[in-house]
C-alpha cells in the first residue's frame, strides 16, 4: 500500500480501539507582548466589568 502525504511528510499513527489516529501536535508558541491597543482594550473591558459588578451588587 501507498504511503499517503501525511506520512509522506513524516506524519505518524496510533492505533486506538481498531482505528488509526493520526499524531499532531502544535508547534511552540513564542509569547507576543500585548500592544498598546490591546492594553487599552484590556483596561476598558476591566473598567466596565467592576463597573457591572457594582450594579449587580447595589441594584
Amino acid at each position: 500500500m501507498a504511503k499517503s502525504l501525511f506520512e509522506q511528510l513524516g506524519g505518524t499513527y496510533h492505533e486506538k480501539n481498531g482505528y488509526l489516529i493520526p499524531d499532531l501536535r502544535l508547534p511552540a508558541e513564542e509569547e507576543q507582548p500585548i500592544g498598546t491597543w490591546g492594553q487599552r482594550l484590556n483596561n476598558i473591558s476591566t473598567c466596565a466589568r467592576e463597573i457591572v459588578n457594582e450594579e449587580i451588587i447595589y441594584a
